[in-house]
């Protein structure tokens, strides 16, 4: 799922790829790295009323696909209404996108 984040100090949004998600943070792919400890916040992609923030606290690069990913937490409890929100909202993109698979007859 794609989700736009918004590093503290720069007004440039960096377009990732939600790769994992749990209730304590994430895992997101993008073309460029971000620093750890690089606080952010993150919106689904065309959802920028759901913002969550989160910092970096690790990063790798997949050579073989040239992208970086980047663990983040958020900086939130998990039991908040606010993540509470983003994973029900998370869910239900996900199952929509999926659901858009299956009618164009792709791959999931």
């Amino acid at each position: 799922m794609a989700v736009e984040l918004y590093p503290d100090g720069t007004s440039t949004c960096i377009l990732g790829n939600l790769a994992d998600i749990s209730a304590a943070g994430c895992c997101v792919e993008t073309p460029t790295r971000i620093e750890v400890g690089t606080a952010l916040r993150m919106s689904p992609f065309g959802h920028a009323e759901m913002i969550i923030n989160g910092k970096v606290v690790n990063h790798r690069v997949n050579t073989g696909m040239m992208f970086h990913a980047h663990g983040v937490e958020f900086s939130v409890p998990s039991e908040s209404d606010v993540t509470t929100r983003w994973l029900e909202l998370v869910e239900e993109i996900s199952a929509s996108d999926q659901r858009m698979k299956r009618y164009f007859g792709e791959k999931e």
